[in-house]
């Protein structure tokens, strides 16, 4: 820039203090263990913020938090994979085995219920899919396309035909009238 600018950057440099202490970031928290309080959980770093006492409020005794919940059917459905397996091996067929397992919640029961009724009403609509029929007649010859095609042009035709005989009516109707003058 020009002189003033340079002798007005050289200032503010010399102003400020070659000492300054560099901006320090908050540390951040460290997880602590939860507490469990009459069958809540109360995590003592989140209950200072508006969501983490919203998320309090919004437990229920005796019922899963949505985080523990997934844990939960994964490790249950791990369980369920590996019982399976032994299963093949022993030569049971064991599908629904978990339902009348005494360690596993009715809150899991009724997820894995609903995750594997949604796996079946899925395959119900592939198949409904995939064995459709579509009903209609047989497919058009060669020949008949060809008339058709044939039709078609011929109709559009006569339609650019009709609008443009149209066009030329209108126009004639919007000239003024010549009268003839008659001289006596």
């Amino acid at each position: 820039g020009d002189h003033f600018t340079r002798r007005l950057t050289q200032d503010m440099k010399e102003q400020r203090s070659p000492d300054r202490s560099p901006i320090k970031m908050p540390a951040f928290r460290t997880s602590s263990p939860e507490l469990d309080f009459r069958g809540v959980k109360l995590d003592p770093v989140r209950v200072g913020t508006q969501a983490g006492v919203a998320a309090v409020l919004l437990q229920q005794q005796g019922k899963l938090r949505m985080a523990d919940l997934q844990k939960a059917i994964q490790a249950s459905h791990d369980h369920r994979k590996a019982q399976e397996g032994a299963a093949s091996k022993a030569g049971k067929g064991g599908g629904l085995d978990w339902i009348d397992d005494e360690d596993v919640t009715q809150q899991i029961k009724q997820m894995l219920f609903a995750k594997e009724f949604n796996a079946m009403v899925s395959k119900e609509k592939e198949k409904e899919l995939k064995f459709c029929v579509a009903l209609g007649g047989t497919e058009p010859t060669e020949e008949e396309i060809a008339s058709l095609k044939s039709i078609r042009l011929e109709t559009s035709t006569q339609r650019q035909q009709a609008e443009k005989d149209a066009a030329i009516h209108r126009h004639e109707l919007q000239k003024p009238k010549q009268r003839a003058l008659k001289f006596a």
